[in-house]
């Protein structure tokens, strides 16, 4: 996690701003911004925010944008149908030409290949209309805005440049010599738009969660440094990056966040740029070798070749496992820019709550002094700690049989985060406590060896009870690791992320904690009185908060939603690679064909295996990954 959709033609609004030139970016067809984010210092841009009739900014309006995105998915499922039956039809025609699959007298390209080619040229303009936003968007986005619709459009633009000058030249144009790319160019469309219409889906069904009307939490990356660093002081971190988590109705920008801009936009503009000046310098090989003809058809066979059907599908798919994932734990991460800022947090704050439910407090012992009655010792001790410490509450629950009604009535409360509680109870001032808050409030104590003795030296938590300034009574307590949260704490110490606990149980310290899970020295620390004073303002409730992720509030909401991320972010880059490499085998096996005559001549199925074989390794890689 430590240093971490595009929906290619996307109008959700049928609006499109202008594109801020110094921020992120706004991805294809939804009024929004956000750019990828690799380094703590890009990190700090945010989205550029969605105008306010495309937002989501009230819970009362999550029907209206529930269904402005039940229609773009619909949209774009017809969308990916339409192109779909036409890439088919186009296949068929152009494995006709070639002689695979038995031709049809209307339009044998040999007898007729004027209306053979006026066909294929009506079907890639039927495409291409279908799949307008992707031809706007990626033609765009070869000098502008990155998008990864570039290689695609420019491969529908080449192979519609062909067959309009195979229709130009006409006797000139040999079905068995020249090959036409007018089926890749279709099927490129239809990947383009089936990955943008699975990120229309993913963003569908996160804002389906997040407005189904369950209270969730906003995990939000603290941007105040120095508080930061207070909390995080001893932690041996100079810039900590930390995740707060607060009570928020909705996250400020979620729509705009969801439809950020991925780290792979820039590569794939590059990769768009390259692999054109490869098909310009193919097309003057081929001109000089042997006309016009030639010459377009290897613009075309190049950039037909090289484009990846997996433009969108090497971000949809981890978009769509990762939603699936935090789903199933209540998590919502809304975008690729979110991906990338969780990618970065080395350090999340959380209650000992999560870390230990009731089940997992022990009692060893009780121990009265000077014959003090023990029923009345665990009353008062369970008065103050079913109001005051949400950790041992249901033990000492247990310990009455949850029959609250004989409980003293607790007045006056307080709190001292390390120490321990104050209350008047019974008309007697009770404190209970550690040894410091006893020697705080002057209460006599046993010798440290007598209390070694009793806690099995340390072994055991003690807690002690004092009533009307005497010595009452001490609780020998102790916590054990609960299995949900261990495998959390297992995937947070892969990911070096550590844990900042606020805690109302004053025995529970960094070194108990660390000891229950098994975890390494310096890996948790409980933040003392003060610190969690500076930090309750930056927990508190908002009706709209800023947001990396919307969770259910416990542990494992949290670090699922983490690791989903995670794995989203690490099947992207390995997918990215693999796309990178294979544009750059295309550009070689592009120069090589072209050098030695063969680019014009190769063969339909051969080219489209071979795109084939590529996205799939592309698409596989996001599958092997833990989200």
């Amino acid at each position: 996690m430590r240093g971490r959709a595009h929906t290619a033609a996307i109008r959700l609004f049928g609006t499109e701003e202008e594109p801020d030139a110094e921020g992120p970016q706004p991805a294809a067809e939804q009024p929004e911004a956000a750019a990828e984010q690799t380094t703590k210092e890009t990190a700090e841009e945010q989205p550029e925010p969605a105008p306010a009739a495309t937002e989501y900014e009230d819970p009362a309006d999550a029907g209206a944008v529930a269904q402005t995105l039940e229609k773009t998915v619909a949209r774009l499922t017809l969308r990916t149908a339409l192109t779909g039956i036409l890439a088919a039809a186009l296949l068929v025609l152009g494995l006709m030409a070639q002689g695979v699959v038995p031709q049809m007298a209307a339009l044998d390209p040999e007898l007729a290949p004027a209306a053979f080619l006026g066909v294929n040229l009506v079907l890639l303009a039927a495409a291409a209309a279908v799949s307008y936003p992707i031809l706007c968007d990626g033609l765009l986005g070869l000098v502008k805005k990155p998008s990864p619709d570039t290689l695609p459009a420019l491969a529908a633009v080449a192979a519609a440049l062909q067959l309009a000058v195979c229709l130009l030249l006409g006797a000139a144009f040999d079905p068995a010599k020249v090959t036409l790319f007018a089926a890749a160019a279709a099927l490129l469309l239809f990947a383009d738009t089936l990955g943008s219409r699975l990120m229309a889906a993913v963003v569908r069904d996160n804002f389906e969660l997040v407005s189904a009307g369950v209270d969730h939490e906003a995990a939000y990356r603290l941007r105040d440094q120095k508080l930061a660093q207070t909390l995080a002081a001893g932690m041996d971190e100079d810039e900590p990056v930390l995740l707060l988590n607060r009570p928020a109705a909705l996250v400020k920008g979620f729509l705009a966040q969801s439809f950020s801009a991925r780290r792979s936009d820039r590569t794939a503009q590059k990769l768009a740029r390259v692999l054109l000046g490869t098909a310009a310098v193919c097309a003057v090989i081929a001109l000089a070798r042997g006309g016009p003809l030639n010459m377009v058809t290897a613009f075309a066979g190049v950039l037909c070749l090289g484009a990846p059907l997996s433009a969108t599908l090497i971000s949809a798919v981890p978009s769509l496992l990762m939603q699936r994932a935090a789903s199933r734990v209540g998590a919502v991460i809304p975008g690729w820019y979110n991906i990338a800022q969780l990618g970065q947090v080395d350090m999340i704050q959380v209650d000992a709550s999560e870390l230990f439910t009731p089940a997992c407090a022990q009692l060893f012992g009780i121990k009265t002094f000077q014959k003090e009655r023990i029923d009345l010792a665990i009353l008062y001790a369970t008065s103050i700690l079913i109001a005051g410490c949400n950790t041992l509450e249901g033990l000492f629950r247990e310990m009455i049989e949850n029959k609250t009604e004989m409980l003293y009535e607790v007045k006056d409360l307080q709190k001292k985060p390390g120490l321990g509680f104050t209350a008047w109870c019974d008309n007697c001032r009770v404190v209970l406590g550690t040894r410091a808050m006893m020697a705080l409030e002057e209460i006599p104590l046993p010798a440290l060896d007598y209390e070694n003795r009793y806690s099995k030296d340390g072994r055991h938590q003690v807690l002690y009870l004092a009533v009307s300034g005497k010595l009452y009574a001490m609780f020998l307590l102790g916590y054990t690791g609960e299995r949900g949260v261990a495998h959390s704490m297992a995937t947070l110490r892969r990911e070096n992320i550590r844990l900042l606990v606020t805690a109302e149980d004053p025995t529970l310290t960094a070194e108990r904690i660390e000891a229950a899970y098994h975890l390494e020295r310096g890996f948790v620390k409980v933040l003392s009185a003060q610190e969690q004073a500076a930090l309750a303002p930056a927990t508190q409730y908002l009706r709209a908060s800023e947001g990396c992720m919307m969770h259910l509030g416990g542990f494992a909401s949290l670090v699922g939603g983490l690791k989903a991320a995670a794995g989203a972010d690490e099947g992207e880059r390995s997918a990215c690679t693999v796309q990178l490499v294979s544009v750059l085998f295309s550009v070689l096996l592009a120069l090589f064909l072209s050098v030695t005559g063969g680019l014009t001549g190769v063969s339909l199925l051969a080219a489209l295996l071979y795109q084939i074989a590529w996205s799939a390794l592309s698409v596989a890689i996001t599958l092997t990954k833990k989200y």
